[in-house]
């Protein structure tokens, strides 16, 4: 079993993508004294071609090209200033 932050670790996402993956749906997680615990076999599952993050409809443009990574290109406009 793992915590949301061994899950994070893990597949090198934030801890609140996690916790966002559970509330979804994507991602199946227990609470065990009161913390979310997470079973190895079903954060693989998360990860699979299954579960994608986002709809098939919204990894392109209306163009055809790749979505860009709007919340990194975000992050980096802030960490600018």
């Amino acid at each position: 079993m793992l915590t949301v932050r061994d899950a994070a670790a893990r597949v090198g996402e934030r801890t609140e993508t996690i916790l966002e993956w559970i509330r979804s749906g994507r991602l199946q997680a227990r609470v065990v004294g009161g913390r979310y615990v997470i079973r190895e076999e079903d954060l693989k599952q998360a990860l699979s071609d299954e579960h994608p993050a986002f709809p098939v409809e919204w990894q392109r443009t209306s163009t055809g090209d790749p979505m860009p990574d709007w919340v990194r290109l975000i992050r980096e406009e802030r960490e600018s200033h």
